[in-house]
């Protein structure tokens, strides 16, 4: 698998150092097997041993660097333009503040062994290097992109123009093929990178920074999901905006049955009022209505219950006051309603 996995040295906040120090050193077993894929096993300073068979590539310097990025852009002259293979990686701890890795390394073309270290934590004595570029991770992104159609969804100032090195305006919505991913390095650095390229139906050719690809381009070597990205795959937008459609139509599907449903039961109802009490009080019922000859049923049906009743003894027998409110009132002379406030 060594030459067909992916990772990017700088996108782990890795940097290269000088020549190992024998501190405190870990390494696991000899027999142990490490299996590395960068598009879901980043090679993060817990699980540097993840590095061993990787083919890497010292990126050459540019004759006229840029002075705004010289000062923290540096790599060991014996790396630039060549290709190793790391043989072994071993760590050494500073406290708890930082952690270098040292990489023991084969020149491809010589067999010469040199010796980097990879360093993570705050307290730096050196500048900042230059990343190491991992083929197996050029490689993959290859094999993920090129050929494949894209969509500029949003605008940024990091696309150049592939023959000028200037920064290239484009438009919200255009498109492009991925063509290739080529290692070479833009005005605005001092090193090589790798840059995905990209081309238009007229002709323009551009190219964006792979250390801006993992967050920018779809799907990447964390997150497949398109939605924030720069430029993303078409097909895939294509398929997510199909997708997002027909969970609205479902939706809206599921809204209408629910609103006819909801009319049928209230036509159940209607009709088993009417049913029940008749056609004028059925339906007087089922409006929320009262009115005079009604039944206390009826009323209940209609009203609910009251939240007291206050009886009356009369010659005739007894009389009954329905409260609802301080203004709704109900009469009733035996079962039916003779008087009503509301």
């Amino acid at each position: 698998m060594k030459n067909n996995f992916l990772f990017y040295i700088l996108l782990f906040g890795l940097t290269v150092k000088a020549q190992t120090i024998s501190v405190r050193q870990t390494a696991p077993p000899e027999e142990t097997t490490y299996l590395y894929d960068s598009l879901t096993q980043q090679a993060t300073s817990k699980d540097y041993k993840k590095l061993i068979g990787q083919v890497i590539y010292g990126p050459k310097k540019l004759s006229v660097c840029n002075p705004l990025y010289e000062y923290k852009e540096y790599m060991l002259p014996e790396m630039e333009g060549k290709y190793f293979t790391v043989i072994d990686a071993t760590d050494v701890i500073y406290g708890s503040r930082e952690q270098v890795i040292n990489l023991k390394l084969k020149e491809l073309k010589t067999g010469k062994i040199i010796s980097c270290s990879l360093s993570s934590g705050e307290n730096y004595s050196v500048k900042t290097l230059t990343p190491l570029i991992c083929i197996g991770y050029i490689e993959k992104q290859k094999k993920l992109h090129v050929g494949k159609k894209f969509i500029a969804l949003q605008k940024v100032d990091f696309l150049y123009d592939v023959h000028t090195g200037d920064f290239f305006n484009y438009n919200i919505g255009s498109r492009w093929v991925c063509s290739d991913i080529k290692i070479f390095t833009m005005k605005d650095r001092c090193y090589e990178k790798p840059y995905f390229i990209f081309k238009d139906s007229i002709g323009n050719e551009v190219a964006l920074n792979m250390k801006f690809g993992s967050s920018y381009i779809a799907p990447t070597s964390h997150n497949e999901d398109c939605a924030n990205d720069i430029f993303v795959d078409e097909e895939k937008y294509t398929a997510k905006l199909m997708a997002k459609q027909q969970e609205e139509i479902q939706k809206q599907l599921e809204k209408a049955l629910a609103e006819q449903q909801a009319i049928e039961a209230e036509q159940t109802r209607v009709n088993n009022l009417i049913k029940k009490y008749g056609k004028n009080f059925g339906a007087k019922v089922a409006n929320g209505d009262v009115a005079m000859g009604m039944t206390k049923n009826m009323c209940r049906d209609a009203w609910g219950e009251p939240i007291r009743i206050q009886e009356t003894k009369v010659t005739n027998g007894t009389t009954e006051k329905w409260f609802y409110s301080s203004n709704r009132f109900l009469f009733f002379t035996g079962n039916m309603v003779s008087s009503l406030q509301h």
